[in-house]
């Protein structure tokens, strides 16, 4: 559908006072919705290190496992 010529100008002062209130609005939500996925990214990367610290810590705590139970004679 093409825009029709001056259309711009049929619109009334409430109209285009609703327009530009609904584009602010718009402009908010996207703002506080990039806003939610920083601060769940963030999240995601302050989760990641926490989770690699402590499977770090199972891995040597199962590394040392295995060492002691290699090292025990057989009986």
């Amino acid at each position: 559908m093409e825009p029709v010529p001056g259309a711009e100008a049929a619109l009334d002062a409430p109209s285009s006072r609703y327009f530009a209130s609904l584009d602010a609005s718009v402009g908010d939500l996207q703002q506080r919705a990039q806003h939610l996925i920083d601060t769940v990214n963030s999240s995601r990367k302050e989760d990641h290190n926490v989770m690699s610290t402590e499977l770090q810590q199972v891995c040597r705590t199962v590394e040392a496992a295995y060492r002691d139970l290699c090292l025990q004679p057989e009986t």
